[in-house]
């Protein structure tokens, strides 16, 4: 304190003008770094109260500020313990509950007449109005006997409708409800949490508009709840919802926010029933939902007014639930294991030693014996600052965090030590219900993983902290310079303080554990002061100390450490003369110790801004680490002391339920301990003098030997899962065994062999049935469909070679004008317009042009005069719609680039009022009025005409050399070599001067040329298909294109027949391979596999598809093209042999079996299908080879086409 006035007086000398100079761009400055907190934020900041939490942040708290609390039962208390809650532990059976997943009638009686549900109600409306420690002490030793009936008797007495009611409700709503909740009339339930609104409850979705229905105000809310426990069966709910009040029906009474209602089960619109399966653990926990549910002002809690306030309420009495409910469940989980499971271990034997000495189990004893100190030492403290009327906001955290999770370990460690005892359910198992339920604890009223990153340092260093709020508080709050530099002096001198503590306290603190109360108070003054300067030097992180969360976590880990060792020395205190309790209280205070210091050190290793981890280090453990874990002497007396009769285990099993019963597993473990030590130690004593037993020696002996039998084993039942309530005749799977080969079942599996080589049989049968012999529809190339005649398509090899390019040749030499007037009569008149064709006249008297240059006209004119398809009004004559309806879109587009320059003509205007009237005639006639239109052009001897003579010289290519070329006249012996080639000479030829051998190209001459010489090849692989040639007529010049050759696509037949055969054939080779695998040996097995072979492994859909293929097959007749030696080809129909005709009859009558399991759920009686299907095999057999299918086919030809991209069919067989 000497260095924080130091410190203070000498900020105080800097002189004022200076002062202000530093401080008013500092303070504006962190103004603006400062989040504006929400009103949710400050409601959750400022909830409960700040007590000795505040202490461990100031660096200096002090065991002697605990004297003042007290957690003991007050007379009516342990009454209510020793009698009405012993009377219920009784009724409870854990593991029937379970199977029913849910309490009996008469224990839910039980609770509600006997006031379990109304403990925090005062008296004066009927509860019990039990202490913190009171109610908290019950919730304890019901969780000894069953989980689901602790949370069941916790959750009206923890934060709900009761407790609400008591510090918000209206006087009405208190008389109402509170008498009816106290006695069980009312069954509360609270809705706070929602799909996105776990812990994070402010953000919840849940809404509500203020508004008014039949002249009353109200609430009309929507709302979508889960993790309510106790849902499924309460009668009343509060109900948590974000209001409203767009029209401002409030007026000032009452503002927007999260409110607070409560609604009775049949309230209209409430939705309440459905449950959650929380991991098998039988507690009531469902969904409370409801759509446009109208909720007038008179229910919700404390009325209008309250409207708004319903978070602040919430954070108010959160802490009250939070440090009771749940920490007092797993404080029951804990007795259990530090009572049971020890004495267990001291009792059970293995290699003929208890198997509480093996070291092994004794750590497990140790941290049992040592966490349930530590638990309820937490439990007590926070009890007891709540019968002060304390809400410690920040404890409750940390004891709901660190107790639920200690005493997860402490059960998991029990489950250790109790091996097989521990995995096999049952009535003997007292811990396997225990251990599944502790998920639960861990998640609800805040996830421990949420508590302890967020919850427990972040809320505590805001709160807790003794200078901090304040001068945030001066940050969010106006303008306060002056508040300002108050606390920064404030906050500079603690940290200042603390430095020198923390450095002080590691160079004085105790080494001697003379004093253990002494000692080790001395160890915590040393780590608070440690934790608090550490968590000044923290705040260079500002605000992103919030978002750290592995660093809060460990600043978390090290405050709950510094709580709980407080609260162990205050326990300790106040319980020292229990034998037993100085080991196992140095063991724990060693242990927090050491959790406290890693917490610490982790926190300087991972701390994000360079230097300050060293620096922390330096502060506080200047000498290095002083803290380890317990030693493995400290281990060996925890667990010498707990797993024998001891004082410390009678603290322990204090406020746990032992049953009367001797045969409860539990009571004979805590009534045999004692005698079974007594008899080791007679059993050590005889084996060391080497005597016999005395005869009262011996019946110690063999009672505890009995006892010991009954509590090492476990329960086994007839049956479980669907075996409950099975026929007797009911064999469980595994029981299915084989047995000896036998010749039935020999001859069973020669039937079923004989069946699938039948059915084998039958598919290559009816292949040729099911193939295509003349014509293949899945033949398919570029998407051209196509026919062949004739091919046969059995064998996978099958080829067909077609070119590519066979279907344009189709197109282009087929198509004729009659067939493409229907197809173009198909069009509309919006979709004629987007016919691909750049026409090159409006009309078919080419008054106008439409070609897009002077160039392309002409090329129009010289060769496209003959061509309908350049003649827009050749389209225009032949569409659905009339083409003159102005309402279309494409009319106005139309209108503007055709019609309207067309009309400014006098022969224009002329040709649309004749267009606009024109009506359809017939094809014939269409398509003579286009050839009378342009048969008269002169444009077909124009391309012959228009061809100029060309002089061409030829050069053989191996004549390249043209100094080499001597050619000519021989007899001019003179002659020089010429750069070209002569002609062949004559004998009248002139010596004087060379000529060139050339030749002039005439139109016919060129014509005949290049059919017969320089295109032969080119021509030939045109007329064979393997070769297409296109030009591109242009401005400029004409592109012209010989494509390359096409080699013939060689294309496999569809091999769809012969993947359904192999198949068939495959399924069937692993059913019969199978069976032979799995049922071989057994006698009479085979029969019946054949049976149900369908219905099993091949299954009915796949019977009834080749019972159809074989009335297919039967309805068909097989056929084949026979050529005649004349030349004529006819088709003739094969004989049937008998044999195939039988087998293929017997597989049709797969019909009749799947008719009758259609049938078999109508019908009185099962029928007997194997008898009528005989008889309508034998029918069909005799009737198809008397009578077979003849054949009668014709052969058409069916060209359609409808437009571009159909396909066509050739013909039609």
């Amino acid at each position: 304190m000497q260095a924080s006035k130091l410190t203070v007086h000498a900020l105080a000398a800097v002189p004022k003008r200076s002062r202000t100079f530093v401080y008013a761009p500092l303070y504006k400055f962190a103004k603006k770094m400062m989040p504006r907190m929400s009103n949710t934020e400050k409601a959750a900041l400022e909830s409960g109260t700040v007590g000795f939490d505040r202490e461990i942040f100031s660096g200096s708290p002090n065991l002697k500020m605990l004297d003042k609390y007290s957690a003991k039962l007050t007379p009516e208390e342990q009454s209510f313990m020793d009698n009405e809650v012993q009377q219920l532990c009784e009724m409870l059976d854990d593991t029937q509950i379970f199977r029913d997943s849910d309490l009996p009638l008469h224990v839910w009686k039980f609770i509600k007449e006997k006031g379990f549900l109304g403990m925090i109600i005062p008296k004066s409306y009927g509860g019990k109005q039990f202490t913190a420690h009171g109610h908290s002490m019950v919730i304890t030793k019901i969780a000894t006997r069953s989980g689901p009936a602790a949370v069941t008797v916790c959750v009206p007495n923890s934060l709900g409708p009761a407790e609400l009611l008591l510090r918000y409700g209206t006087e009405e709503q208190k008389n109402t409800y509170l008498p009816a909740l106290a006695n069980g009339t009312h069954l509360p339930c609270f809705g706070l949490t929602g799909p996105s609104s776990g812990s994070d409850a402010a953000n919840m979705r849940d809404t509500g508009v203020v508004c008014e229905k039949d002249g009353v105000l109200g609430i009309r809310a929507t709302f979508n709840k889960r993790y309510i426990t106790l849902a499924p069966v309460a009668t009343c709910v509060g109900l948590a919802i974000d209001v409203s009040d767009p029209d401002n029906l409030l007026k000032g009474n009452g503002h927007a926010g999260i409110t607070v209602a409560l609604l009775e089960r049949h309230h209209e619109g409430l939705e309440m029933g459905r449950r959650h399966d929380t991991l098998s653990v039988p507690f009531m926990n469902g969904t409370v939902q409801g759509e446009d549910v109208f909720i007038p002002m008179s229910k919700i809690i404390g009325g209008q007014t309250r409207v708004g306030f319903g978070w602040n309420m919430l954070m108010d009495c959160l802490a009250e639930g939070r440090s009771i409910s749940l920490p007092g469940g797993a404080v029951g989980g804990i007795k259990v294991s530090a009572v049971a499971a020890t004495g267990y271990a001291r009792i059970r034997k293995q290699f003929k030693v208890p198997v509480a000495t093996m070291e092994g189990v004794q750590e497990h004893l140790a941290s049992i014996g040592g966490n349930a100190l530590i638990t309820m030492s937490g439990q007590h403290l926070v009890n007891a600052m709540l019968n002060q009327h304390e809400q410690p906001a920040v404890i409750s955290g940390i004891c709901k965090q660190q107790i639920t999770a200690r005493g997860r370990d402490a059960v998991i460690q029990a489950m250790d030590v109790l091996g097989g005892a521990g995995i096999c359910r049952g009535p003997n198992n007292f811990m396997a219900n225990t251990f599944i339920s502790m998920p639960v604890a861990i998640t609800v009223e805040g996830a421990n993983t949420l508590t302890r990153s967020l919850i427990i340092y972040g809320q505590g260093l805001t709160r807790a902290h003794p200078h901090l709020y304040p001068l945030i508080k001066t940050l969010q709050d106006g303008d306060d310079l002056a508040g300002f530099k108050t606390h920064v002096h404030a906050l500079i001198g603690h940290g200042v303080s603390n430095t020198f503590s923390s450095l002080t306290r590691a160079a004085t603190r105790s080494r001697s554990k003379s004093d253990l109360l002494g000692h080790y108070e001395s160890q915590l003054s040393k780590l608070a002061a440690n934790f608090a300067v550490m968590s000044d030097m923290a705040l260079v992180l500002g605000g992103k100390l919030k978002f750290a969360e592995m660093i809060s976590g460990r600043f978390a880990d090290a405050l709950s450490s510094l709580y709980l060792g407080y609260s162990t020395l205050w326990f300790y205190q106040q319980n020292k003369s229990v034998q037993g309790i100085d080991p196992v209280f140095d063991y724990a205070m060693t242990k927090l110790c050491y959790e406290a210091q890693t917490a610490l050190l982790g926190i300087q290793d991972n701390f994000p801004v360079p230097g300050i981890g060293g620096a922390m280090r330096a502060v506080t453990f200047p000498f290095g680490k002083v803290y380890a874990e317990p030693t493995d002497t400290q281990t060996r007396k925890v667990a010498e002391i707990v797993s024998t009769d001891s004082g410390i285990r009678d603290l322990f099993a204090e406020s746990m339920f032992i049953s009367s019963n001797p045969e409860d597993r539990v009571a004979l473990i805590h009534n045999t301990l004692g005698k079974a030590v007594k008899a080791d130690a007679i059993l050590a004593t005889i084996r060391k003098e080497k005597r016999t037993a005395t005869a009262e020696e011996q019946k110690l002996i063999d009672e505890v030997e009995a006892a010991r039998e009954k509590i090492i084993q476990v329960d086994s039942f007839e049956g479980l899962g669907k075996e409950i309530g099975a026929p007797k005749d009911y064999v469980r799977p595994g029981l299915v065994e084989n047995t000896t080969i036998g010749i039935a079942g020999i001859i069973e599996w020669c039937y079923l062999l004989w069946k699938v080589i039948c059915s084998a049989i039958y598919l290559w049968v009816i292949a040729p049935t099911m193939q295509s012999d003349f014509s293949w529809a899945g033949f398919n190339v570029s998407a051209h469909q196509t026919a062949t005649i004739p091919k046969r398509y059995s064998a996978p090899d099958t080829k067909i070679n077609m070119s590519p390019a066979y279907s344009r040749q189709l197109l282009l030499n087929k198509l004729s004008p009659l067939s493409i007037l229907p197809m173009l009569q198909l069009y509309t008149w919006s979709k004629a317009m987007f016919i691909l064709t750049q026409y090159c006249w409006v009309e078919l008297n080419q008054t106008f042009e439409l070609a897009h240059t002077s160039k392309r006209q002409e090329r129009c004119k010289l060769r496209q005069s003959s061509n309908a398809a350049m003649y827009l009004e050749a389209v225009l004559l032949n569409v659905i719609q009339p083409f003159m309806d102005t309402t279309t879109p494409t009319f106005l587009l139309f209108n503007k680039t055709v019609f309207t320059p067309v009309s400014t003509t006098t022969i224009g205007k002329a040709w649309i009022a004749n267009l606009s009237t024109n009506t359809w005639i017939s094809m014939e006639g269409e398509n003579a009025r286009w050839l009378s239109s342009v048969n008269d052009s002169p444009t077909f001897a124009e391309l012959y005409t228009s061809f100029t003579p060309h002089n061409v010289i030829v050069i053989p290519p191996q004549w390249r050399n043209i100094s080499s070329f001597y050619g000519g006249n021989p007899l001019y012996s003179n002659g020089a070599p010429t750069p070209y080639i002569q002609p062949s000479f004559l004998f009248d030829d002139s010596c004087t001067k060379p000529k060139k051998d050339q030749f002039t190209l005439e139109a016919n001459s060129v014509l005949f040329a290049m059919q017969a010489i320089n295109f032969t090849m080119d021509l030939s692989t045109l007329l064979e298909l393997k070769r297409e040639a296109y030009f591109f007529d242009g401005d400029v010049s004409q592109l012209k294109i010989l494509t390359k050759r096409f080699e013939l696509s060689s294309l496999a037949a569809n091999a769809v027949v012969f993947i359904l055969h192999d198949y068939y054939f495959n399924l069937c080779t692993f059913a019969y391979c199978f069976s032979a695998q799995q049922q071989f040996n057994e006698n009479g097995n085979f029969l019946f596999f054949n049976q149900v072979v369908g219905a099993v492994w091949i299954g009915r859909p796949l019977l009834l598809w080749r019972s159809i293929g074989a009335m297919i097959a039967l309805s068909t007749a097989k056929n084949h093209l026979y050529t005649s030696p004349i030349g004529l080809t006819r088709l003739e129909k094969d004989k049937i042999p008998l044999v195939e005709n039988m087998l293929v009859a017997g597989e049709a009558m797969w019909f009749l079996y799947v008719v009758q399991d259609i049938l078999m759920p109508l019908l009185p009686i099962n029928p007997a299908t194997p008898i009528p299907s005989l008889t309508v095999w034998i029918r069909i057999v005799v009737y198809t080879h008397v009578a077979p299918v003849s054949i009668k086919s014709t052969m058409e030809q069916a060209c359609s086409i409808t437009n571009s991209g159909h396909s066509t069919t050739s013909m039609v067989l």
